[in-house]
């Protein structure tokens, strides 16, 4: 269907600009995690959030010669969680 991708940035650049994170074939919209991240490092008593969608990390396994920074992981939600 094109009608479906009207007015969806041209070019990697425009994308970013609209927050929008592109890889090699594919666009994501990450403003629904930027948002959850923002609100997880802003608490300051406690964190609640449901969302069925949520998916598990080892972000914090235990692994003493693996550092946070090398991890790279794309689902930064648990990360976050885990840091706070």
């Amino acid at each position: 269907d094109g009608g479906a991708a009207f007015g969806f940035p041209e070019t990697p650049e425009d994308a970013a600009r609209a927050g929008l994170v592109s890889g090699k074939d594919n666009i994501i919209d990450r403003s629904i995690q930027d948002a959850y991240i923002n609100a997880i490092r802003r608490a300051k008593d406690f964190i609640y959030i449901e969302n069925q969608y949520f998916l598990g990390s080892s972000f914090c396994w235990s692994a003493d010669d693996i550092k946070p920074e090398d991890i790279g992981a794309l689902h930064l939600i648990p990360k976050e969680l885990s840091l706070k």
